[in-house]
């Protein structure tokens, strides 16, 4: 009338708990819900950082931004 006990049902019921206990030990990286700033992103020119500002990388940066520029295609 009992189902007779077989030492393989203890293996894959130890594999199963030790299983479940490791995934509940792994907490995620995050709980809140992803925030999308760009959305919310404003920004307001200043006198140090508005369009108008001329920009122009310096010989050691130009240098610099050849080498990584070179590694990508056209």
């Amino acid at each position: 009338m009992f189902a007779r006990f077989r030492p393989s049902m203890l293996n894959t019921a130890a594999a199963r708990s030790a299983q479940a206990l490791r995934a509940s030990a792994c907490r995620q990286f995050s709980a809140t819900s992803l925030a999308r700033s760009d959305a919310i992103f404003i920004h307001r020119d200043t006198p140090e950082n508005n369009p108008s500002i001329p920009f122009k990388f310096d010989s050691k940066n130009m240098d610099e931004a050849k080498k990584i520029i070179a590694k990508y295609p056209p």
